[in-house]
């Protein structure tokens, strides 16, 4: 059965850790520092069930940032307020957190009832918790009035705490396994060991796994749960992972486990964030910020996207570029806490919309002012739309949307969407963009053709390029207009159906010129200014005239300069296998002795052959290709 996890919050000395102990029997001031202050300063973990986990976190503003690291993968809240205090400043700022993380549920504990001797008291701090939750996703939680110290109440609140679970949980999981490392250390006779709250998918002893935002590997050495050997953890399983294969110096709080591709260190996020309406604070163009995101840290500058907006208010909402000074990987929708550099406070938060964004920042502000207010699915169609000329395949796309090839299918069915290519793992893009491409790719022909009267077809790569296409999606599309019967492709050039070049009485004439001084001149043509002059061409004709030649099997263009007549190439090929086969290959001499050319037509026509795969080269020889 999944785990449920709920994390503490509130102010400094509200009994926060005393409440737990007192649900679960466990002391969590495990550190020598905590018992002689008297206070939570790092995270403690406690069980109340098999199936709920209790994580506590520090109330003092100066550990704000150990808190964040605990609340990050908790699925409800036991928000504590003490009855003798009320609502403080932490509460609040422990209560702003939740929120933005994306809490949805939690049990408010009105905590040290034993030092309030005025039942009417306690009614008044009753109504104005209710105020304060009003409007919040704690509106309707139970307020159930406790005592730590003397146990009142406690079993009431821990009947309560049990009624979450059937709420409480986010769907968060992306189909691949993920966990937050919110404590790092080494065991003797173990090796190296990270705790965390698994936030995706599942883990099995002897898997690999990646180790981020580093980009090591390591493997699964063993797993723990609720202090208990287990072959596998689940996505909510508060888990100890023994791993091996991997130094202990690169595990540390913040570093994320995961299957490896799905998710790349970046040192920028595309994000749109939200400023509390309590702030006093105001973010502007390239401010410096601290950013919570998992269990770890970040300094970053905020970029603002959209056009004219150079700062952000309270209650306000913006889209950002926020470029980071140390690497982190995030998935789309991950949530984070936006904190202001100094005096280091929370100041509001949001949610990640491109993980990996484009490096320049005017590519950047355009990408991510199209994806600003979109929700999942359009944002979804907009990744698609960006990646028309450069299809993804499924196993690419899944990596991209950092999601597993299920969730995948499922986000992307309320798209046209073709697939082609390897049944395997096909590639997919819109529907209604293959039908523009095929539009555009017979357009680009017909263009080429009405500009150039003397030419066949278009040379099928400087079609492709031209058009932006990618080799899989080009050939794809080439095949599909083949099969309409629209083009046809003759080699390497692409034509239409059915069209011919019908060249003028002088045209014609000076092509069977051509083809005579080709194949006259043997392995010494003119170069293209001289053949030219010897043909009567025009100098700007006699390109696209040489291409009718080569459409027409009789001329190969073997340089930008030079064209030979087939027939000599092929004879030339069939005089080097035969001299030379058996010697196991040729240097430059002896091909420009057996061909009776100068060094200015052999070293092309050799670079050819190498081109062509006829041959290889290897130091000062050549030697025949397969």
């Amino acid at each position: 059965m999944s785990q449920t996890v709920i994390g503490t919050a509130g102010h400094i000395d509200h009994g926060k850790t005393t409440l737990v102990k007192a649900l679960t029997g466990t002391n969590m001031d495990r550190l020598r520092e905590e018992q002689e202050r008297g206070m939570t300063i790092d995270l403690g973990f406690a069980f109340l069930t098999e199936d709920i986990t209790i994580i506590d976190v520090p109330g003092h503003e100066k550990f704000i940032r150990n808190m964040v690291a605990g609340v990050t993968a908790i699925d409800s809240a036991l928000f504590t307020i003490a009855a003798d205090d009320g609502i403080m400043p932490q509460t609040r700022e422990h209560f702003d957190i939740l929120s933005i993380l994306g809490v949805q549920s939690g049990v408010v504990a009105l905590n040290k009832i034993d030092l309030v001797d005025d039942p009417e008291w306690l009614d008044l701090l009753e109504e104005e918790i209710r105020e304060y939750l009003k409007g919040s996703f704690m509106e309707d939680a139970p307020i159930i009035r406790v005592s730590g110290e003397t146990g009142e109440g406690v079993e009431e609140l821990k009947e309560a705490l049990k009624k979450l679970t059937v709420k409480s949980k986010r769907d968060r999981d992306r189909g691949f396994f993920r966990l937050f490392a919110d404590r790092a250390f080494s065991m003797k006779g173990f090796g190296p060991v990270v705790t965390g709250t698994v936030t995706g998918g599942s883990l099995k002893a002897g898997t690999d796994v990646e180790l981020l935002p580093d980009v090591a590997s390591a493997k699964v050495r063993g797993l723990q749960s609720h202090d208990a050997p287990v072959d596998e953890v689940r996505l909510g399983d508060r888990a100890a992972i023994n791993l091996s294969q991997i130094d202990r110096a690169v595990l540390k709080r913040g570093s994320q486990l995961a299957d490896k591709g799905f998710l790349r260190p970046s040192l920028a996020l595309g994000i749109s964030f939200s400023l509390l309406e309590r702030t006093g604070r105001v973010v502007k163009h390239q401010q410096r910020i601290r950013l919570h995101i998992g269990t770890e840290e970040v300094l970053g500058r905020i970029l603002f996207v959209e056009k004219g907006t150079k700062r952000c208010e309270a209650g306000e909402t913006a889209t950002a570029l926020v470029r980071l000074e140390s690497p982190v990987a995030a998935a789309v929708e991950d949530p984070f806490i936006l904190r202001f550099y100094s005096p280091a406070e929370s100041i509001g938060g949001g949610r990640v919309i491109d993980p990996l964004p484009p490096t320049r920042f005017k590519t950047a502000r355009l990408w991510l002012e199209s994806l600003s207010g979109k929700g999942e699915e359009e944002r979804l169609e907009l990744f698609f739309e960006q990646l028309v000329a450069q299809p993804l395949t499924l196993s690419d796309w899944t990596r991209r949307w950092q999601t597993s090839t299920e969730k995948f299918i499922a986000a992307a069915s309320h798209l046209e969407t073709v697939q082609f290519g390897n049944s395997g793992d096909s590639f997919i893009t819109l529907k209604r963009a293959v039908v523009q491409q095929l539009q555009q790719l017979r357009e680009a022909v017909e263009k080429f053709l009405a500009r150039r009267t003397t030419r066949r077809g278009i040379p099928r790569e400087d079609l492709r390029k031209s058009l932006g296409f990618s080799r899989p999606l080009f050939d794809w599309l080439t095949e599909q207009l083949s099969q309409e019967g629209k083009v046809q492709v003759e080699s390497g050039n692409i034509t239409l159906s059915g069209y011919s070049v019908t060249l003028s009485s002088e045209d014609d004439a000076i092509t069977r010129k051509l083809a005579d001084i080709l194949k006259q001149s043997g392995c010494t043509p003119p170069m293209l200014s001289e053949l030219a002059e010897q043909s009567g061409a025009n100098g700007n004709d006699i390109v696209p005239l040489l291409h009718i030649l080569k459409d027409r099997g009789k001329a190969l263009k073997i340089s930008d300069k030079l064209w030979f007549h087939r027939t000599v190439v092929e004879k030339l090929q069939s005089d080097l296998k035969a001299k030379f086969h058996d010697a196991g290959g040729f240097d430059v001499g002896q091909f420009k002795e057996l061909s009776q050319t100068s060094r200015k037509h052999a070293i092309p026509l050799l670079e050819y052959f190498d081109s062509r795969k006829f041959t290889n080269r290897d130091g000062d020889r050549r030697v025949f290709g397969s």
